[in-house]
């Protein structure tokens, strides 16, 4: 027997205690416990929020928690077949190159075919680098932890570059960005970034590569009102 959800509605009651009297459902926290619901896997928050798929917040009185995961089908979809016909093409050279380099120099003497290799080994870098990246999206996730101290940045459980930590007194503006991502069968891919705007007129890229807008839409608004930032346009930012 298959049970069938009709319905999802906010939560009602607190998680932690268990009990609805201290508990606001407009806002998910309880006085009792100081805590806010866990939200996650696009079950609505209230009337106006809706996590998106592959996001889960955990927000308390003294800290927020967004866990961003990687796994996107587009970028799988791109990666996989461009990733192995690389390397494909890579092995290949690996296995013919140093047969012709073997001959040439036991027949003509011509040493200068080893320049050959130096051609091979930038090439070999780069598709061990997707390799890496393709496990990566697969595996990674990004998380952002805010408190009224600062704001931090990282990526695991593969180490990725964009560690970052930032004051959060130092923050006065997130917004997000467009860039362009790739293009296959005239279908282009656009890539977004998480951005914030510092005191000292300082532009800090915070996380890179976001596949959706309403993503990142939404990790900017959940940053932005647990730090009761009042959102402000920002010039080359993507409309809402």
């Amino acid at each position: 027997m298959k049970l069938k959800i009709k319905t999802q509605s906010p939560p009602t009651r607190c998680e932690i205690c268990h009990k609805a009297d201290c508990f606001d459902p407009n806002t998910g926290s309880c006085s009792r416990c100081g805590v806010l619901v866990r939200w996650q896997d696009s079950l609505p928050v209230n009337n106006n929020i809706v996590v998106p798929i592959g996001v889960s917040v955990e927000r308390y009185e003294s800290q927020l928690k967004l866990v961003q995961g990687w796994y996107n089908r587009k970028t799988i979809k791109f990666l996989i077949p461009f990733t192995l016909i690389w390397n494909g093409a890579l092995a290949l050279f690996w296995v013919l190159i140093p047969v012709h380099i073997i001959n040439s120099i036991m027949n003509d003497g011509d040493f200068s075919s080893l320049l050959t290799l130096f051609f091979l080994l930038p090439h070999t870098l780069v598709g061990l680098l997707y390799i890496y990246y393709l496990i990566a999206t697969y595996k990674n996730t990004t998380t952002i932890l805010v408190d009224h101290k600062s704001l931090n940045v990282e990526h695991h459980p593969l180490p990725w570059p964009g560690k970052r930590t930032i004051s959060t007194t130092d923050l006065t503006q997130l917004y997000l960005k467009q860039t362009k991502g790739w293009s296959v069968n005239d279908e282009v891919t656009y890539l977004y970034e998480l951005r914030a705007k510092l005191k000292n007129d300082k532009d800090v890229k915070l996380i890179g590569g976001l596949i959706s807008e309403e993503v990142g839409h939404f990790l900017e608004e959940q940053i932005e009102n647990y730090l009761g930032i009042v959102d402000e346009p920002v010039q080359g930012e993507m409309p809402k």
